[in-house]
């Protein structure tokens, strides 16, 4: 599967089960990745991607070529399935109880640029391939 996450500067994902932060350009961004094959995503996600499928299991049922924004829960039980990571850093410090939980060093960094968003006025995408 492909992973798509937004971190904070130490890979924190959420705080008291709230994201750490949002930004309308780099859900354009998310969605223009994802492009019509869609992003699987929790229930939890629902309110930044309406158009997409929410599945409680998205994670469970996601195929090879999957895209899966995941926001909400641990990554682990899942790291023999992701086979690509696109992540994305606000560049600022947010409190965060969740974090990301891949071990980078097993993939290799292939890309990395930054662009403005709305609210954030340097987000920096990152694509890792296993």
């Amino acid at each position: 599967m492909i992973v798509v996450s937004v971190v904070e500067d130490r890979g924190g994902m959420m705080f008291h089960h709230r994201r750490v932060s949002r930004d309308r350009v780099l859900v354009q961004h998310i969605l223009a990745l994802a492009g019509k094959g869609g992003l699987k995503i929790a229930p939890y996600s629902a309110d930044l991607f309406p158009e997409a499928e929410a599945d409680p299991k998205f994670l469970e049922n996601a195929g090879e070529t999957d895209i899966c924004f995941v926001e909400d829960r641990s990554l682990r039980p899942f790291e023999n399935r992701v086979g690509q990571i696109w992540l994305y850093h606000w560049n600022r410090r947010y409190p965060a109880d969740l974090f990301f939980d891949l071990p980078l060093e097993n993939y290799q960094l292939v890309y990395s640029d930054s662009f403005a968003g709305y609210s954030h006025e340097k987000i920096t995408a990152e694509h890792w391939i296993c």
